[in-house]
């Protein structure tokens, strides 16, 4: 009996026990600080893959890929959050143009959309067929992208340039073959000011330039970079977002200093175009027609 009285006490009272049944909390996670999100609107040919690379590196939020790298117009695409600060890149108009046309003959972006332009059109392929030559009509007119001599890139660069030349400030303006690439007139400042919506919209001719429409734009965007300014932009971008100047900004140090103390070494996304053909190499006479 006391046995028993004993067992029954002991399974109804047990004794008190120390043991944790629960997991002890988690340490407080460090404070913070709230940085603000960037829409980048990456006009074409102006640093915007080396920036957008450099930026996502380093942690920034450019929203999604395919959102930072659409090259596309920027009233649909711009935000109208309070909260996020809207970035463009804006380059030197003549050695934009130059980059342009290295791009359409030389990179694979380039040579893709240049070959699917020349598929679409049927009088080009039966006179290939007849002719034999080669498929691509860009290829055909300004050159093929194995010869990289500098002679070989100005015979194709002029004949490219005046093409579109020839219809600037005329009443012909629309409907010019811009065989699937870059159409040269005023391409940053329809980047700024075209309407249509989706990737690669400002690729392509949108109406006469807007120029009182792109300087508004200008004077109101959060974030205005100059590619030949690369490293002063970044350092723009950095302050904004973090409320400070990194260590390589400071006016003192070395260029070549990273946000974070040690070496930075800014992206240069060529996209295999050549490095060494620039502005220099262009004839004094030609500027006015890239003008």
């Amino acid at each position: 009996g006391w046995r028993g009285w004993t067992t029954v006490k002991a399974r109804f009272m047990p004794r008190p026990t120390r043991q944790r049944l629960l997991p002890p909390p988690p340490p407080p996670l460090p404070a913070q600080r709230w940085q603000p999100p960037l829409r980048f609107l990456h006009i074409p040919k102006t640093a915007g893959t080396s920036a957008i690379v450099e930026l996502q590196a380093l942690g920034y939020d450019l929203g999604s890929a395919s959102q930072a790298t659409m090259e596309a117009c920027y009233p649909p695409y711009k935000s109208s959050s309070p909260s996020t600060l809207n970035f463009v890149l804006l380059r030197e108009p003549r050695s934009h143009v130059l980059s342009q046309f290295l791009e359409c003959r030389f990179t694979r972006f380039g040579s893709w959309v240049t070959w699917a332009d020349s598929l679409r059109h049927a009088e080009w392929q039966k006179e290939c067929k007849r002719t034999r030559c080669g498929i691509n009509r860009f290829g055909e007119r300004f050159g093929g992208s194995r010869n990289r001599t500098a002679a070989s890139i100005l015979a194709g660069f002029e004949p490219w340039i005046r093409h579109f030349a020839r219809v600037q400030g005329s009443a012909r303006r629309s409907g010019v073959d811009d065989f699937g690439c870059y159409d040269a007139r005023s391409l940053q400042t329809r980047a700024l000011t075209c309407a249509r919506r989706g990737g690669y919209a400002s690729h392509h001719y949108d109406g006469e330039a807007n120029l009182a429409g792109a300087m508004e734009v200008v004077r109101q965007v959060d974030l205005l970079g100059v590619t030949e300014l690369y490293h002063e932009s970044l350092c723009l971008v950095h302050f904004r977002v973090q409320g400070a100047l990194p260590p390589s900004c400071v006016c003192t140090a070395d260029a070549n200093h990273s946000a974070g103390g040690g070496t930075m070494r800014h992206e240069h996304r060529t996209h295999g175009g050549p490095r060494d053909f620039g502005l220099s190499a262009l004839p004094q006479a030609l500027l006015p027609t890239v003008d």
